[in-house]
């Protein structure tokens, strides 16, 4: 999806309720991850693959699993992906076949009173 960041929100949204029958999603990022997500699950029931270079973090690999629990092929490719995130998606996409994760970053996460006790 060229030009995503030029794109308002509620545009993308509308294009993604007429796509009912989406297959494969290619996107290079997401501003928010989430709240889109959700939009493309709610619309787009047949989608098996999708593929993003964006952060994936707890709340995004939540929002995969909850709005999205069909995929068979995942990529995450060159980015930062947090060893909680890749446990909520390995567990909780149980259709995935394939989990491509070629090149990222894999990040422990800590939560901020971890990191403020280590100051």
């Amino acid at each position: 999806m060229p030009a995503w960041e030029k794109l308002e929100k509620q545009t993308i949204c509308s294009a993604f309720h007429e796509w009912k029958d989406l297959e494969l999603l290619t996107m290079p990022s997401l501003e928010e991850p989430a709240y889109v997500i959700e939009k493309i699950g709610r619309s787009c029931k047949n989608i098996s693959e999708f593929k993003i270079m964006t952060p994936c973090d707890i709340l995004f690999a939540s929002s995969l699993v909850s709005f999205l629990p069909n995929l068979k092929v995942l990529s995450v490719r060159c980015t930062e992906l947090s060893k909680p995130s890749l446990f909520i998606l390995l567990e909780g996409l149980n259709k995935l076949n394939v989990l491509n994760i070629l090149h990222c970053i894999i990040t422990e996460d800590l939560p901020p009173s971890a990191l403020s006790d280590r100051a």
